[in-house]
């Protein structure tokens, strides 16, 4: 799972989209939805369907500079996106 600075919130108003259109095109509630943005907590799977539904790459779900924990051993990772 990642947890880093999801930029899904920008990317949405971007995009002229409510989180709860988007919900509903990923076939969630808005509730389910709104709680795990606010988590910031999501799976690559997830991450991949939130990419296609606003037509952008995953890397791009992010923001430039992100920090990371391994969920095998805890060591944050940082990632620097140029």
């Amino acid at each position: 799972m990642a947890k880093s600075d999801l930029r899904i919130k920008e990317l949405c108003r971007a995009r002229g989209i409510t989180q709860a259109q988007l919900a509903k095109a990923l076939g969630i509630t808005p509730v389910s939805f709104s709680q795990a943005v606010a988590r910031n907590n999501f799976n690559m799977d997830y991450l991949r369907r939130i990419a296609e539904a606003l037509d952008v790459s995953v890397v791009q779900l992010f923001e430039p500079e992100a920090t990371f924990k391994c969920p095998h051993c805890g060591h944050e990772i940082k990632l620097k996106i140029e």
